[in-house]
């Protein structure tokens, strides 16, 4: 069966890459199965699954020739001039939040003082007349 099943997909002109899911899927299943009874089975169908998915898109190439792992690899290569300067604004960010973060933790203390120094006051005028 397994020869058959090779035959057809070696005959019938498929990529690689296109077939990829499916012998992933199989064999993980197997694999799974073999090892984890029906649980396993199911998982190692999705791991299968998803390295065959994984498989086909590193692999597919787009119309301008290039694979999309290839496309990845150029954009994050142009990205990295743009990183510099939204780095440099989140630590500008950054520190501005945390002075903001310190008036208002002292805007929030001013009424405990204030507090503090009524309740000094009226306990005085209050020892005053006993």
């Amino acid at each position: 069966m397994p020869a058959l099943l090779l035959a057809i997909v070696c005959l019938s002109g498929c990529s690689k890459s296109k077939v990829a899911p499916f012998v992933g899927s199989a064999v993980g299943a197997g694999a799974g199965g073999a090892v984890g009874g029906i649980g396993g089975a199911v998982v190692g169908s999705s791991v299968g699954y998803g390295a065959g998915v994984v498989y086909d898109w590193g692999t597919t190439e787009t119309p301008t020739g290039h694979t999309n792992a290839e496309i990845a690899q150029i954009v994050a290569q142009q990205m990295g001039e743009h990183k510099s300067g939204l780095a440099e604004f989140m630590d500008d960010l950054k520190t501005m939040l945390m002075w903001l973060a310190v008036a208002l933790g002292g805007y929030l203390l001013l009424p405990y003082f204030m507090t503090r120094k009524c309740t000094k006051s009226i306990n005085e005028k209050l020892d005053r007349k006993i």
